[in-house]
């Protein structure tokens, strides 16, 4: 935990929408280890210290700045995950992997956007 403390880079009170790492990994489901990598790389600029906590559940991540890694903003041009298979000519799985896919430092390789129109969440920026 001595190294963490280092990487605390504002007070708690300045984040808007607290996450614990675990937390964290919970809600965009991405794994701990990958959260704790984009915060030790400087990935993650919005990070605190809970007060009254020790360890590793002591610091804190804005959700405002983990979802702007996860989720692009809406756009109107997007292929769907059945759409960039076809595209790429490769098999829908090998699109599942790249939403799982993370870079050395731990952030997600591909963001999900949200389309402006249409039925489907799942899909890629072109």
């Amino acid at each position: 935990m001595r190294n963490l403390k280092g990487f605390a880079t504002l007070p708690f009170a300045a984040i808007v929408k607290p996450l614990d790492m675990s937390k964290a990994a919970y809600r965009f489901h991405w794994r701990v280890n990958r959260i704790l990598r984009m915060v030790l790389s400087g990935v993650l600029k919005r990070i605190a210290r809970q007060p009254g906590r020790s360890g590793f559940t002591s610091i804190v991540i804005d959700e405002q700045d983990l979802r702007h890694l996860f989720e692009a903003p809406a756009t109107a041009a997007c292929f769907s995950k059945f759409e960039a298979s076809r595209l790429l000519g490769v098999d829908r799985a090998v699109i599942d992997k790249l939403f799982r896919a993370a870079a050395s430092n731990g952030a997600p390789i591909v963001r999900r956007v949200a389309p402006l129109i249409g039925w489907n969440k799942n899909v890629l920026a072109p």
